[in-house]
């Protein structure tokens, strides 16, 4: 650091130049002096200068300092800046704060980011909100958004829109996304064969639950598992499969935890199955067990 940069930094700061402040951030980056250049980026931030809020944010997230570029990137996202509301999203879901991540995603969303309509609605999908996901995805899609549309084929065939999921997964593809044909595939082959058990939840749902075939009904399931750690590991894992998932302690069970996860499914044997078979094997896979599930009666 020379006396002449730093006499150039305090003057831009005197005169409170925000575009020379960034500027010199840019310059004193380039010339290998990292704090004078955070100096800079941060004086044009305080000032106002969304670029250089951004910039700045990236620097704090680097350091894994996530909560202050959070602040930082909302900052940039008020003055317009969609691709730091976007960023703000993915710290705030880093730092375990879906709502106000949902929040970060609309706002880059309404400035023109594309794929935040993927996460908008990924958030949602994993909160049980199937329609407003689905609305997300289309929405994402529609901008050829190719996760948006990789997304909404999931969507719609964990529910059973076996048509309208391959249509989505095929727009993915033609999109460029990678894991769009093997959803293709997905949708030919028509997921785990239903067995007695898939066939007998359905009929209960239609003859006692009054369940409308061509009409998708909201499932939960319960999975009870040996601990806290392994409820917690099941329940994230069904979230990203479209599941609105929580735990808590056993009531009935002592020592053990149960996981409560739902989604909309068309009243189907092999739609049931496709959420039934996965969780049961989540379950397995953590040294639980599957035990059941409820559905609401048809009004």
């Amino acid at each position: 650091m020379s006396g002449e940069d730093t006499d150039r930094l305090r003057q831009a700061e005197e005169r409170g130049d925000a575009d020379a402040l960034y500027a010199l951030a840019a310059e004193y980056e380039a010339q290998g002096d990292p704090g004078l250049a955070e100096r800079a980026c941060l004086a044009a931030a305080r000032l106002g200068h969304a670029p250089a809020a951004d910039s700045y944010a990236h620097v704090l997230y680097e350091r894994d300092e996530r909560a202050e570029a959070v602040e930082w990137w909302l900052r940039a996202a008020g003055a317009g800046e969609g691709e730091a509301a976007f960023n703000a999203g993915v710290a705030l879901e880093e730092l375990g704060r879906p709502d106000e991540a949902l929040d970060a995603y609309r706002r880059a969303a309404d400035c023109g980011h594309a794929e935040a309509h993927a996460n908008v609605g990924a958030i949602l999908e994993a909160a049980g909100d199937g329609i407003g996901a689905e609305d997300a995805y289309r929405s994402g899609a529609e901008r050829d958004e190719p996760t948006a549309a990789f997304n909404l084929g999931m969507l719609l065939f964990r529910r059973g829109d076996d048509a309208d999921a391959r249509a989505a997964f095929t727009r993915a593809a033609e999109l460029g996304d990678e894991d769009a044909p093997a959803g293709v595939e997905l949708v030919d082959d028509g997921g785990p064969e239903a067995d007695a058990y898939d066939v007998e939840a359905v009929r209960v749902m239609i003859e006692q639950g009054s369940a409308d075939v061509d009409e998708p009904l909201l499932v939960e399931h319960w999975l009870y598992l040996p601990g806290q750690d392994a409820a917690h590991q099941v329940a994230l894992a069904a979230g990203r499969k479209g599941f609105a998932a929580e735990f808590a302690p056993s009531v009935n069970q002592e020592g053990r935890w149960v996981v409560r996860a739902k989604r909309q499914i068309y009243p189907r044997p092999e739609v049931f199955a496709r959420a039934r078979h996965q969780l049961a094997r989540l379950a397995a896979d953590h040294g639980g067990e599957y035990d059941g599930w409820e559905a609401p009666k048809a009004g």
